[in-house]
């Protein structure tokens, strides 16, 4: 009888110790399924790698948007900012507006064309939209399609004076609009006859690129002729070879200094600045211009394939993909803005690049 009292005992013991270490056990032992990371995947090589969308808002430095953030095309061709502070991007693929947390594209029948070439805010608060096949007004949130440059493709739009606006074409002719009290609009050609190229591999209408006001004149850059100032319902071209004849930007700065960006072989200077007829050549080698954009004292100059440069003074800085690590998204920079709080925005072929530059 002890014997098997004993025997039963054993057993009784065995048989909790195997519970006590599976129990154990399977505390102790962590679930692969859920505890263990997952390994990540290893990046597959890329000859142009195109940088992650970072964030549009906080206290980054550099920030983005788009097609991840609902843009209609990564090609971004013109930026500007309405009454409300909500900004509005013309891409190739249509017009956005961005208000820091959401895309909207904006589909209309009365936005002709499909590519937005050109965007500006007047005075009264009215949106101004130039496309690859005319142009349309947006006033208290509605299109109103200017008729009279249908079928032209609206390269550049400049605010003369209030209520002066003036449309620059791809088909050699320029455009003023005066809106009226009623809402309406006279809208009358600035050139008598439409502009012919000097092209002789590309003949045909001129290419007006870009509009400034220079001395109180008007003066407009084109593709094959330089400079040309209008007047008279005449065109005079501007003799200054060293600006050259392909001009693709220009601006004026609030002290009255001319600046103009020519296209230009890759890394030979293309910026040039000065007074019209007299202007001088900068050394930095900012290849084929794009874009001139006076902020405050500076002067933003955006290349199509070296990034941007920064004119302040004496001293010149330059951004590109590399050196600020995907911050600006691409080398092709065509359209730079600055908001009405001081950040910088950067239309390029891949996207918005944001740019704050009072964050750390």
């Amino acid at each position: 009888m002890t014997v098997f009292r004993n025997a039963l005992l054993l057993s009784i013991c065995v048989i909790c110790v195997i519970c006590g270490f599976r129990t154990s056990a399977s505390i102790q032992e962590p679930d692969p399924l859920q505890s263990q990371p997952s390994p990540s995947p290893s990046p597959s090589p890329s000859p142009s790698p195109s940088p992650s969308p970072t964030p549009v808002t906080g206290l980054h430095q550099w920030g983005a948007v788009t097609l991840f953030h609902g843009l209609p095309s990564d090609r971004v061709r013109a930026i500007t900012q309405d009454s409300d502070g909500v900004m509005w991007f013309g891409t190739e693929g249509g017009l956005a507006k961005f208000d820091g947390r959401r895309t909207q594209v904006l589909k209309d029948p009365a936005l002709p064309g499909t590519r937005i070439l050109s965007l500006k805010r007047d005075e009264d608060g009215a949106l101004w939209i130039g496309t690859d096949a005319g142009a349309t007004r947006l006033i208290g949130g509605q299109l109103k399609i200017i008729n009279e440059v249908s079928g032209n493709a609206i390269s550049a739009i400049t605010i003369a004076q209030p209520g002066r606006i003036l449309l620059a074409t791809e088909q050699g002719n320029i455009f003023e609009c005066t809106p009226t009290e009623a809402g309406g609009l006279n809208v009358r050609p600035l050139l008598s006859a439409p502009l012919q190229s000097a092209d002789s591999d590309q003949p045909g209408p001129l290419i007006i690129t870009s509009l400034a006001i220079v001395e109180g004149k008007l003066v407009a850059g084109s593709l094959s002729r330089g400079l040309l100032t209008i007047e008279n319902g005449s065109a005079t071209e501007i003799q200054d070879r060293r600006a050259g004849y392909f001009i693709r930007a220009m601006a004026t700065e609030s002290t009255g200094q001319f600046w103009v960006g020519a296209r230009t072989r890759k890394e030979d200077p293309g910026v040039f600045y000065g007074a019209a007829g007299d202007l001088k050549k900068s050394e930095a080698p900012t290849g084929p211009v794009a874009v001139v954009q006076p902020i405050g004292d500076t002067v933003f100059v955006g290349t199509d394939g070296r990034g941007v440069f920064r004119f302040t003074g004496n001293k010149v800085e330059r951004y590109t993909f590399d050196g600020t690590a995907g911050g600006l998204r691409s080398d092709r920079v065509y359209a730079i803005f600055a908001d009405r709080e001081g950040v910088i925005w950067f239309g390029t072929d891949r996207g918005v690049s944001r740019f704050d530059p009072n964050a750390p």
